[in-house]
This record gives structure tokens, sequence and C-alpha cells, in this order.
């Protein structure tokens, strides 16, 4: 008995031929998909499309607009990709690595750089015993040494966090939780029962 012939099919082997056509059904494809939204920009009153990103516009002077800021990407990519050494007469921050055009430039950043470091300093001669405590307290919540933390499950501590803050926007508690006494209810004001007039 004769053996039955396998219908033809493509190798999996992607060949030069198999590429080329695949290629060509995606380029095809995208131009395709980029016909029918320009098609649906002209129905919306984009007239003009930039060439370079497909993005539409309705008049030529945004599209202009558009194409000069394309140029300003295009030479803003060309500057960093160029590999100079720094021009002569430049001065680079020994700190932040920035670079200065003029003396002046210079001069006036490394001023900046030398106050702020001062600043730092007189801080960190001020920070004393009083200050150290102070941040140590608030760094545990404005709890006393030694206090244990309150613990609960995230989902407790999540209802805990939710009823003060529904509690605080009430006007009911104050930050910190304490509970802001309301001002003394109004006195009642009954009505006078009428009296019967006399009869003489």
């Amino acid at each position: 008995m004769a053996k039955a012939r396998k219908p033809y099919t493509w190798s999996r082997k992607p060949t030069r031929t198999r590429r080329a056509m695949e290629n060509t059904a995606d380029r095809l494809r995208a131009r395709a998909r980029e016909r029918a939204r320009q098609a649906a920009a002209k129905l919306r009153g984009h007239k003009e499309y930039c060439r370079a990103c497909g993005k539409t516009f309705r008049t030529q002077g945004r599209l202009a607009a558009h194409t000069r800021e394309h140029a300003r990407e295009r030479e803003q990519a060309r500057d960093k990709t160029r590999t100079k050494g720094p021009a002569p007469g430049r001065h680079s921050c020994a700190g932040c690595g920035k670079t200065f055009r003029n003396d002046l430039e210079f001069a006036d950043h490394a001023r900046q750089h030398a106050e702020r470091e001062d600043r730092a300093r007189a801080r960190a001669q001020r920070t004393g015993t009083r200050e150290k405590a102070r941040i140590d307290r608030a760094a545990r919540g404005g709890r006393p040494r030694g206090t244990p933390k309150q613990r609960g499950t995230r989902a407790e501590e999540k209802a805990r966090w939710h009823a003060h803050r529904m509690q605080h926007a009430a006007g009911r508690v104050d930050r910190d939780g304490n509970r802001i006494p309301h001002e003394p209810s109004p006195r009642v004001v009954r009505p006078r029962e009428r009296a019967e007039p006399r009869v003489r």
C-alpha cells in the first residue's frame, strides 16, 4: 500500500524567504493601521500629520511647532552624544561635579557650598542633650522611654486609625486622640402657659 503524502508545510527553520515574507506582511499591516488612523483623524478634523511619529494636528501651524520640537530634541540628543572634553576656562565643582563657564559662577557656587557646610556644622553642635531627647521622643511617637509599643493586628490598627480620623474630622478629638469637650448646650426655653383671663 502506497504511503499517504503529507500536505506541503513551511519548514520550521526561519529561512530568508520566510523572514522576508513575514517582514513584508508586518510592514503592510502597520501601514494599513496607520492609514486607518489617519482617515479617522481626518474625520475628526485633523488634516495634518507628523511623518516622524504619526501624531495628527488640525492646522499647519501646530504641525510646524511640533516639527520644531522634534528638531530641538534631535539637537539635544546630538549634543549629549558628543564626547568632548571640558572647554578651556571651565571649572567643575569637586563636591557635586557641576561645571561652570566663568569664574564668577564658580565662586558663587563654592560660597553656597561653604555656607551649607557651616550651617550643617552649627546644627550638629546645637544638638545637645535636650535636643537629642526631643528627637528620640519624636521617633518613639511621643511615648515616654520604656513604654511598650502599641501592638495589634494590622486590621485592628487600621480600624483604630480610621476611628480616630473620623472623630478628628468631626471635631470630637484632637490630633493626639484627646477628647475635645463640647460647649454646654443652651438652656431650654419653655414657652409660658397661657393664663386664663380673670373674670370680674
